[in-house]
C-alpha cells in the first residue's frame, strides 16, 4: 500500500515538460510579440511611450503568444525532438527578438507573421549545430 501512495503522488514528467513548453512559447512570444509591435510601431509613427507600450502589450503581445505556440511546439518536439540546451533556446528566442525587431521596422506590420518562420528557421540551425560532425577517415 506504501508504494502505491507513493507512486500516486508523483507527476508524470511528459506532462508536465508539455506544459513547460507551452508556458515558454507563450511567455516568448509575448515579449518578442510586444518589443517588435513598440519598436516597429514607434518607428513608423505611432511613437514611443506609456500608452504606445500598453497598445504594443496588447496587441503584439497578444498575437505574439497565440504565434508562439504552434511555433514553440513544432520546434521543440518536430524540430528539436525534446534534445534541447539552454544555449539553444536562449540563441532561438534573442534571434527571434532581434530578427522580429529588425524586420518589424523594415516591413512594419507583416514582421508578425515573418518572425514565426524566422524561429523556426533558428531551431532548425541549432539542430544542425548539435549534431555530431563526422570523423575524418584515416585511409590514405
Amino acid at each position: 500500500m506504501a508504494v502505491s501512495s507513493v507512486r500516486s503522488k508523483k507527476i508524470p514528467r511528459i506532462p508536465l515538460e508539455f506544459i513547460a513548453v507551452l508556458a515558454g512559447s507563450v511567455l516568448a512570444g509575448l515579449v518578442i510579440g510586444t518589443l517588435q509591435h513598440y519598436l516597429s510601431f514607434g518607428i513608423w509613427g505611432y511613437g514611443f511611450g506609456k500608452e504606445a507600450f500598453w497598445l504594443a502589450g496588447f496587441e503584439g503581445g497578444i498575437v505574439g503568444g497565440v504565434l508562439g505556440i504552434p511555433t514553440g511546439v513544432l520546434a521543440y518536439y518536430v524540430i528539436l525532438k525534446r534534445q534541447v540546451t539552454n544555449r539553444q533556446i536562449t540563441i532561438i528566442v534573442l534571434g527571434s527578438l532581434v530578427g522580429g525587431c529588425v524586420t518589424g521596422a523594415v516591413i512594419f506590420w507583416p514582421s508578425a507573421f515573418i518572425t514565426p518562420i524566422l524561429a523556426i528557421l533558428l531551431s532548425l540551425k541549432a539542430k544542425v549545430a548539435q549534431l555530431p560532425s563526422p570523423k575524418p577517415s584515416t585511409a590514405p
